[in-house]
């Protein structure tokens, strides 16, 4: 008898060189201040609203320069896209662009479950991080498998949800289709400061 697995999905995980790591750790979290909690943007119609975010993200606007603050490590972001996608056959313009944004998460900040798109691949560096941050948990594609009755539901046949814990220095790739989300840290002593991305394939 034989199992076939049929529909794996490709998380990159790579450590990057120690040096870059505290490098880029030293001059990014000096400029975490930059970063807004409470956005103001547009409905549908045109009007203002508050965005009330459970982190401090510069996604919008106020951008901190990562790429020009540390531009080596987006060599190093460039080379691991090449990789996953000569490794899972992912179409990645070979003169793609990045799509950044930097995340600070304090107490019991949390991101919402949501994913990238269906085209493309995403990812997240954690400049830092301590034993109380939350993980990024990564949904299994059939949006089913939570229901699943198993005798062992750990088994990664019936696996609803998968847990990588942040570590500093830490690389992540997957493809910008697959729902994640940021789980709450263990109590209110969270340190967990992050780099996220996506490699846009059209452009």
């Amino acid at each position: 008898m034989e199992i076939k697995e049929l529909f794996p999905v490709a998380i990159l995980q790579h450590h990057i060189d120690k040096d870059m790591a505290d490098t880029i750790e030293d001059k990014i979290v000096p400029l975490l201040d930059n970063l807004d909690r409470n956005t103001p943007i547009l409905d549908s119609v045109g009007d203002e609203y508050i965005s009330v975010d459970t982190m401090y993200t510069d996604f919008w606007e106020n951008k901190i320069p990562v790429h020009e603050i540390v531009p080596d490590f987006w060599n190093v972001v460039r080379a691991a896209a090449y990789e996953y996608a000569d490794q899972t056959s992912y179409f990645i313009n070979p003169n793609f662009k990045v799509r950044y944004w930097t995340q600070n998460y304090v107490k019991q900040d949390r991101h919402d479950i949501h994913q990238h798109g269906i085209n493309g691949v995403s990812g997240t560096y954690f400049i830092r991080a301590n034993e109380n941050a939350g993980p990024i948990r990564f949904y299994n594609p059939n949006n089913t498998a939570e229901y699943v009755r198993a005798g062992n539901p750990l088994n990664k046949f019936v696996q609803g949800h998968h847990d990588i814990w942040p570590e500093k220095g830490l690389l992540l790739l997957f493809p910008s289709y697959i729902k994640h989300a940021v789980e709450s840290g263990r109590n209110d002593d969270v340190v967990r400061t992050s780099i996220s991305f996506d490699c846009c394939p059209g452009v």
